[in-house]
């Protein structure tokens, strides 16, 4: 949202990388600016997630935050081995 008019800019784009050239070309541009950014996928696991994945050194959320961003690869075209990863982490 600009401070001054209120304005609100919404974005959807089709891959996560065209996401990041976005997000980047904002906030390079703008120094000292503030940005949110909005997801429309859920954020929390139940309680005793990262302990039961065997996921440590840190405090829970961000061990499985890190075991997900080290795991998951995205490609350029939309694809990416999420469902992979998925089924690893239910298997254990």
């Amino acid at each position: 949202m600009d401070v001054g008019t209120g304005a609100v800019e919404l974005a959807n784009h089709l891959t996560r990388a065209d996401d990041l050239v976005h997000l980047r070309s904002i906030v390079g541009t703008a120094e000292q600016r503030r940005v949110i950014v909005g997801v429309d996928f859920p954020l929390g696991y139940p309680a005793g997630t990262a302990a039961a994945l065997g996921l440590a050194g840190c405090e829970p959320w961000l061990a499985r935050w890190r075991h997900l961003a080290a795991s998951i690869h995205d490609g350029e075209r939309k694809e990416n081995d999420r469902l992979t990863v998925a089924a690893s982490l239910n298997a254990r």
